[in-house]
């Protein structure tokens, strides 16, 4: 039997039922959609004896599916196995039908205004318990997307405009993607890699060096508390590990700052900065290599926010969501977000807008 996701909603519950009773060896009693990100659909598993479980179903594009669910299942089992539980754990695996069952956790979002200093602590420990674990994950590859040198990152973004640059549609909304990127990104792109070259070579670092294996950490990539539930005892687990890998925490504080989903307060923002510089401390070049960086992963931010104008991203995009996605209302709106994201890394690029030196201390 395979999951054909074309099919009616009930349909594909049924299959997901039978699917889950021949993996769990365990009968079910019903199947609830919960929701899931931009890459998958998750289920609440009920069994006939009421334990809950949730299945995660990961969207099929060629390979790139089973590479989401073999970073995911494969970083959450090996955090399992060296005993942390800040995370759901992994219980059974199906690849051919590209999807995994985890614990269930009955918690609640965490959203901005309910974050607090504890929060971050705890965010700031988990990160802590990654790092402690780096002489286990030599097998594991780099996260997705991450760069240890800047020349890299900065190829990255060319590369992203070049597959926006090809896009063949017309229409408003395309016309004005091009335009955004002729007359406005890539301009400030070209003012950014020359600021970056000589910042770097200011900072005595090398534009086109990478980074060395001691430098870096095993990260989500996609981490924060937009992907974390507060259960009833007040615990955090952290949620989402499809890019699980190797990365440079310079890009990790970095997306945790600028990630449109948490708009946390200054205070809390400075916090987070604050403990992992200080987590960080051995590294001579961090504090010096975010600052520089933080504008660069804010520009990609700017070409993530307009991944929905790429067929197939749209596509990824409509498959998670629970509700039929209005096509024209979403690209104004991600084109919007681009403007403000390109708009706030032109004020803030020459001067990194927290403190880095209190979390080197001591």
């Amino acid at each position: 039997m395979t999951i054909f996701l074309q099919d009616q909603d009930s349909r594909v519950k049924a299959d997901i039922h039978s699917t889950a009773e021949r993996m769990l060896a365990v009968p079910m009693a019903s199947v609830q959609r919960l929701g899931g990100g931009l890459n998958s659909r998750v289920y609440q598993l009920t069994a006939a004896n009421g334990a809950r479980y949730a299945l995660k179903l990961y969207f099929r594009e060629l390979s790139a599916a089973r590479e989401r669910l073999d970073a995911e299942y494969s970083g959450l089992c090996f955090l399992w196995e060296h005993g942390i539980r800040s995370i759901p754990q992994p219980l059974a695996v199906d690849q051919e039908q590209g999807c995994a069952i985890y614990e269930f956790i009955d918690g609640q979002k965490i959203f901005a205004d309910g974050a607090t200093g504890q929060d971050i602590e705890r965010a700031a420990e988990f990160l802590a318990e990654l790092k402690g674990l780096k002489e286990f994950g030599d097998n594991f590859p780099p996260a997705s997307e991450a760069y240890f040198c800047a020349e890299n990152i900065y190829g990255n973004l060319r590369a992203r405009i070049n597959r926006l640059a090809g896009v063949d549609r017309t229409g408003e909304e395309h016309d004005a993607l091009q335009s955004y990127l002729k007359d406005d990104f890539q301009p400030f792109l070209e003012t950014l890699t020359g600021w970056s070259k000589k910042e770097f070579s200011k900072a005595g670092m090398v534009f086109s060096k990478n980074i060395g294996r001691e430098e870096r950490t095993l990260s989500p990539s996609d981490f924060g508390f937009h992907n974390a539930l507060r259960d009833k005892t007040g615990r955090v687990v952290f949620l989402d590990f499809e890019h699980f890998g190797w990365d440079d925490p310079a890009k990790m504080i970095a997306d945790f700052l600028l990630h449109p989903a948490m708009a946390l307060g200054r205070g809390l923002k400075q916090q987070f900065v604050t403990s992992v510089l200080g987590l960080f401390k051995e590294s001579k070049t961090l504090a010096s290599r975010m600052k520089i960086l933080y504008p660069v992963f804010g520009l990609k931010w700017c070409l993530i926010f307009l991944n929905e104008f790429i067929p197939n991203d749209f596509r990824r995009r409509n498959f998670a969501h629970t509700e039929a996605v209005n096509k024209q209302g979403l690209l104004q709106g991600q084109l919007a977000k681009a403007r403000d994201m390109l708009n706030e890394m032109k004020r803030v690029y020459r001067e990194f807008p927290y403190k880095t030196d209190e979390g080197l201390r001591g």
